[in-house]
């Protein structure tokens, strides 16, 4: 048995880029954990959901991590900085925090759990977005300090992303859609990914994780991604989601050599 790390910003990041290959990783045996740096309270959502949604988000949270057979939850314990990394909260947020204690609370969590593989985000966040960057820079810097035997990067694939994109447009408002077509922009070329995961047998539980995080469904102007994914039929939402990919930092053979891969 192998333990996994996947090191997250957000509630929620867990369903959208792993949550098919943590279940696997599971139904195999492995160890799966998952640390969480922010409590998600900046995200979007109804404004009577403002007020608790850290609470909120912990329990959503808490559903989709049982969903996807994690073993244990760690929380850094950092607020969400928001898109612009300066939201505004009651304590440090992630991106304020100091670099350094980050990179020890981690080093902590992996001394404690010694991860065979650590899964964390490029050096971009995907796309952009300011926790993320910070959670790839104390990770990767943890990773290196621990001996962490193998280090991946969720990502998505830029071409499947513009081919997504194509078949929402239609889910989008028009007025809107330049903004998230401009997500086709971040993450990976197909050049540099090392899995391409096959997560057709456990498609259930990602769509299952994903309607766990019911707060991001609702706030904004435009429609969210979770409910735009939620909203398409499940035989092409299956075509669509099937595959989650992972760049390679460094690597030994690992529990990821297991998994079905598409080609």
């Amino acid at each position: 048995m192998s333990t996994i790390a996947f090191v997250h910003a957000h509630p929620d990041d867990e369903a959208l880029l792993t949550a098919g290959t943590m279940r696997a990783l599971f139904e195999r045996g492995h160890r799966v954990v998952l640390v969480m740096a922010t409590d998600g309270a900046a995200g979007l959502s109804s404004a009577d959901m403002k007020e608790n949604l850290a609470d909120i988000r912990k329990h959503e949270l808490s559903v989709s991590a049982h969903v996807l057979g994690v073993a244990h939850t760690y929380w850094l314990g950092f607020a969400d900085s928001g898109l612009d990394g300066h939201a505004q909260a009651s304590r440090s947020t992630l991106c304020e925090g100091n670099l350094e204690e980050q990179v020890s609370a981690l080093r902590q969590i992996f001394a404690q759990e010694r991860p065979d593989v650590v899964v964390s985000y490029d050096k971009a966040g995907g796309y952009g977005h300011p926790d993320h960057v910070r959670v790839h820079d104390i990770t990767l810097q943890a990773a290196q300090e621990s001996g962490v035997p193998t280090l991946l990067e969720a990502t998505m694939d830029r071409q499947t992303i513009a081919r997504v994109l194509d078949f929402v447009r239609p889910l989008i408002k028009f007025a809107h859609a330049d903004d998230i077509l401009k997500l086709a922009d971040g993450f990976s070329a197909r050049a540099d990914i090392g899995y391409v995961i096959d997560i057709r047998r456990w498609i259930s539980p990602k769509r299952a994780a994903l309607r766990a995080h019911s707060s991001q469904t609702t706030g904004g102007s435009t429609p969210r991604t979770i409910s735009v994914m939620l909203a398409i039929p499940r035989p092409l939402f299956v075509k669509i989601f099937s595959r989650e990919w992972y760049r390679v930092v460094w690597k030994q053979q690992n529990a990821f050599d297991e998994l079905p891969r598409f080609n």
